[in-house]
Order: C-alpha cells, then structure tokens, then sequence
C-alpha cells in the first residue's frame, strides 16, 4: 500500500522529555530516572505514548 508523501508522523527525536514516573531500562541502574527528572531521550516515542515521560517544551532561543 503506497502512502501519500508527507503523511507519515515523525517521531520526535533527541528530545528533552520530564519523566512522570520514576522507571529504568535493560542498561541498568546509572539510567534509572527518578520522576521530575529532565534529560535528553533518543526516541522518545514509546516512552511517551507509555505514560513515562513528556516532552518539555522548548526554551525560547535569545536573539
């Protein structure tokens, strides 16, 4: 099935993401996250759509 260019939803990428609650991943414990932390996720994606974390809204760059 063919798919209309530009139709497809781009996932965020490198994107600063608070955690809503505190969770870890297989790579152990140096990357457990406490809620309230803010850090940098590569594909933030999953973790997103799985209530674990948000993004943060970008600060205004200074001119």
């Amino acid at each position: 099935m063919a798919t209309k260019t530009g139709s497809k939803k781009t996932e965020p990428r490198n994107a600063e993401v608070k955690a809503l609650r505190a969770h870890s991943n297989q790579h152990g414990a140096k990357y457990a996250k406490a809620q309230g932390d803010t850090y940098v996720h590569p594909r933030p994606q999953a973790d997103i759509d799985a209530g674990l974390v948000e993004l943060v809204a970008e600060k205004p760059k200074k001119a």
